[in-house]
């Protein structure tokens, strides 16, 4: 995720590092508020930050910090808070698909 967001050049803006930092140390909970604080940094940034690869693969993060840390429901209302064509992406189907199964 950390390689198409540092490609996306939102590397600096998305606390890429942190997510890395997190995922390495297992620190779901530490994930899911970092994912989180990403996605207000992005819309805060506009409607040209909430779009393409980049915001699909840090929703997609996030829904899969939350089953992690098995924060279920909050999982559920990324997914709705997730733009609509980001929706469509294959990781943000895949995860979505996980946390309606569980």
């Amino acid at each position: 995720v950390w390689v198409v967001l540092e490609s996306a050049g939102m590397e600096s803006c998305l606390g890429v590092a942190a997510i890395q930092r997190c995922v390495q140390a297992g620190s779901w909970d530490g994930l899911l508020g970092e994912t989180e604080m990403a996605e207000l940094t992005a819309a805060e940034s506009g409607p040209a930050s909430s779009t393409g690869d980049a915001t699909a693969l840090l929703y997609a993060t996030q829904m899969l910090a939350c089953i992690l840390a098995d924060e279920l429901p909050r999982g559920k209302f990324a997914f709705k808070r997730c733009p609509e064509l980001s929706r469509s992406h294959p990781q943000v189907d895949a995860a979505h698909k996980l946390l309606a199964a569980l």
